[in-house]
């Protein structure tokens, strides 16, 4: 039986950016947003052809389990991908899906690229160099139905209103049955596009990972998948 990919995102504001995702993203699998702005997000979303629920935007994990609650409803999805509302995926991040899926339950991304959407700069972060070292990104996180199950539908903790990419990794790096794989040693893309209403600036970011200056190619291949 081959893979049906459920895409989850959290959307809050920020109109354009969600319209770039969905265009990106929605030849790798059906989408579902989660919004908080009642008609406004809800009409936004099903125009674009996405599943669409309401939930507040605090506190910020309910919001976030919402996703894992509608899924495990949905029977036919057999894998989740875990995206924020400025993510972007490239065929090679889809092909790691079912590469790996056979085998291992949860696959993350060691790295991952940045770009501001408001300068036009983009950056390629290696990893964490805080405290964090060694940590994978959170988009981009693919879950099996068989996980999701395990685990139960509460992955991140209800209460919760900041650094949401910690709690959840706190819950799962001791499972054995998942990879961390590198964006840059498979040319693939995942991208994060920042503008000044993140959860996390881009400035913050910077100063947290490991970032170095993209180069031709990779300009150039963000900014297809950014702009069309």
């Amino acid at each position: 039986m081959s893979n049906k990919y459920l895409i989850a995102t959290p959307i809050w504001k920020r109109d354009n950016i969600f319209k770039i995702f969905v265009k990106n993203n929605n030849k790798f699998g059906d989408i579902l947003a989660i919004g908080s702005e009642g008609n406004k997000s809800r009409s936004l979303a099903e125009s674009l052809g996405c599943y669409y629920e309401e939930c507040d935007n605090e506190p910020f994990g309910k919001k976030l389990n919402k996703r894992v609650e509608w899924f495990l409803d949905n029977k036919a999805y057999t894998h989740i991908i875990f995206l924020g509302s400025d993510n972007l995926i490239d065929k090679r991040i889809f092909n790691l899906y079912n590469k790996y899926s056979k085998k291992y339950n949860i696959i993350s991304f060691s790295d991952i690229y940045f770009y501001n959407f408001l300068t036009k700069k983009s950056y390629y972060s290696a990893g964490y160099k805080n405290h964090r070292r060694g940590e994978p990104f959170a988009p981009g996180r693919c879950f099996s139905r068989k996980i999701i199950e395990k685990i139960g539908p509460k992955l991140w903790s209800e209460d919760l209103n900041r650094w949401p990419d910690g709690n959840l990794w706190s819950k799962i790096k001791k499972f054995d049955d998942q990879i961390i794989l590198s964006c840059k040693k498979n040319k693939a893309f995942l991208i994060d596009i920042k503008t000044n209403n993140n959860l996390n600036s881009y400035e913050i970011m910077k100063t947290t990972n490991e970032t170095y200056d993209t180069n031709r190619f990779e300009k150039e291949k963000m900014h297809r998948m950014i702009y069309g």
